[in-house]
Protein backbone atom coordinates (compact mmCIF):
# COMPACT_ATOMS: atom_id res chain seq x y z
CA UNK A 1 0.00 0.00 0.00
CA UNK A 2 1.47 3.40 -1.00
CA UNK A 3 0.19 6.72 0.23
CA UNK A 4 -0.99 9.38 -2.29
CA UNK A 5 -2.09 12.24 -0.33
CA UNK A 6 -4.92 14.10 0.47
CA UNK A 7 -7.66 15.01 -1.86
CA UNK A 8 -11.69 15.72 -1.53
CA UNK A 9 -14.52 13.52 -2.80
CA UNK A 10 -18.16 14.26 -2.54
CA UNK A 11 -16.85 17.82 -0.48
CA UNK A 12 -14.97 15.57 1.77
CA UNK A 13 -11.65 15.13 2.65
CA UNK A 14 -9.83 11.87 2.06
CA UNK A 15 -6.76 10.36 2.30
CA UNK A 16 -5.52 8.26 -1.08
CA UNK A 17 -3.59 4.85 -0.88
CA UNK A 18 -2.55 2.79 -4.08
CA UNK A 19 -2.80 -0.48 -3.35
CA UNK A 20 -1.48 -3.58 -5.54
CA UNK A 21 -3.25 -6.55 -6.56
CA UNK A 22 -1.57 -9.65 -6.29
CA UNK A 23 -2.74 -12.15 -8.88
CA UNK A 24 -1.27 -15.31 -6.59
CA UNK A 25 -2.56 -14.07 -3.66
CA UNK A 26 -6.30 -13.73 -4.95
CA UNK A 27 -6.47 -17.13 -6.21
CA UNK A 28 -5.20 -18.58 -3.29
CA UNK A 29 -7.76 -16.82 -0.85
CA UNK A 30 -10.36 -18.33 -3.54
CA UNK A 31 -8.81 -21.55 -2.76
CA UNK A 32 -9.49 -21.97 0.37
CA UNK A 33 -12.48 -19.71 0.58
CA UNK A 34 -16.37 -21.33 1.63
CA UNK A 35 -17.40 -20.52 -2.17
CA UNK A 36 -21.24 -22.19 -2.99
CA UNK A 37 -20.40 -24.37 -5.89
CA UNK A 38 -22.22 -22.04 -8.52
CA UNK A 39 -19.48 -19.13 -7.41
CA UNK A 40 -16.72 -21.80 -7.36
CA UNK A 41 -17.23 -23.28 -10.88
CA UNK A 42 -17.26 -18.99 -11.53
CA UNK A 43 -13.85 -18.38 -10.21
CA UNK A 44 -12.60 -20.98 -11.96
CA UNK A 45 -12.90 -19.89 -15.48
CA UNK A 46 -10.87 -17.16 -14.45
CA UNK A 47 -6.64 -16.72 -14.46
CA UNK A 48 -6.20 -12.96 -12.06
CA UNK A 49 -3.76 -10.79 -13.10
CA UNK A 50 -1.70 -8.22 -11.72
CA UNK A 51 -4.12 -4.71 -11.33
CA UNK A 52 -4.34 -1.73 -8.79
CA UNK A 53 -7.09 -0.32 -6.71
CA UNK A 54 -7.03 3.20 -5.40
CA UNK A 55 -9.09 3.53 -1.95
CA UNK A 56 -9.90 6.91 -0.84
CA UNK A 57 -10.31 6.83 3.13
CA UNK A 58 -13.02 9.75 4.58
CA UNK A 59 -11.98 11.51 8.36
CA UNK A 60 -14.71 9.00 9.90
CA UNK A 61 -12.49 6.21 8.46
CA UNK A 62 -14.52 4.70 5.90
CA UNK A 63 -14.08 4.13 2.54
CA UNK A 64 -15.35 7.73 0.55
CA UNK A 65 -14.90 5.98 -3.02
CA UNK A 66 -12.96 3.13 -5.16
CA UNK A 67 -11.69 2.14 -8.44
CA UNK A 68 -9.54 -0.79 -9.50
CA UNK A 69 -7.70 -2.04 -12.63
CA UNK A 70 -7.12 -5.33 -14.12
CA UNK A 71 -6.08 -7.36 -16.64
CA UNK A 72 -7.55 -10.94 -16.28
CA UNK A 73 -8.31 -14.14 -18.69
CA UNK A 74 -11.04 -15.94 -18.77
CA UNK A 75 -12.67 -19.20 -20.91
CA UNK A 76 -13.67 -16.90 -22.70
CA UNK A 77 -10.88 -14.72 -23.49
CA UNK A 78 -9.03 -11.73 -22.44
CA UNK A 79 -10.94 -9.26 -19.95
CA UNK A 80 -9.85 -5.84 -19.09
CA UNK A 81 -11.39 -4.89 -15.78
CA UNK A 82 -12.09 -0.82 -14.68
CA UNK A 83 -14.35 -0.28 -11.95
CA UNK A 84 -15.47 2.50 -9.40
CA UNK A 85 -17.46 2.89 -6.58
CA UNK A 86 -18.95 5.82 -4.58
CA UNK A 87 -19.66 5.34 -1.35
CA UNK A 88 -22.41 7.31 0.95
CA UNK A 89 -25.39 6.78 3.06
CA UNK A 90 -23.66 4.46 5.71
CA UNK A 91 -26.11 3.15 8.15
CA UNK A 92 -29.07 3.29 5.50
CA UNK A 93 -31.41 0.22 5.46
CA UNK A 94 -31.29 -1.20 1.93
CA UNK A 95 -33.11 -4.05 -0.27
CA UNK A 96 -31.60 -6.44 -2.31
CA UNK A 97 -33.82 -8.69 -4.76
CA UNK A 98 -33.47 -11.30 -6.68
CA UNK A 99 -33.63 -9.85 -10.38
CA UNK A 100 -35.80 -11.56 -13.16
CA UNK A 101 -34.69 -14.52 -14.75
CA UNK A 102 -34.86 -12.32 -17.87
CA UNK A 103 -32.48 -9.77 -16.60
CA UNK A 104 -29.76 -12.13 -16.09
CA UNK A 105 -27.60 -14.17 -17.85
CA UNK A 106 -25.13 -17.58 -17.49
CA UNK A 107 -20.98 -15.71 -16.65
CA UNK A 108 -19.88 -17.84 -19.79
CA UNK A 109 -22.29 -15.25 -21.41
CA UNK A 110 -21.37 -12.16 -19.96
CA UNK A 111 -17.72 -13.06 -20.44
CA UNK A 112 -18.49 -13.28 -24.57
CA UNK A 113 -20.32 -9.75 -24.08
CA UNK A 114 -17.30 -8.47 -21.97
CA UNK A 115 -14.78 -8.61 -24.69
Amino acid sequence: MTPLGTSTVDGQSVERYSVTINPSVVQKELDSANLPAWMRKITSEVTYGSGTKKVYINGATLVQMSWATAENTTTAGAVSVNESFDYCNYGTPVTIATPPAGETVPFSQFLKFAK
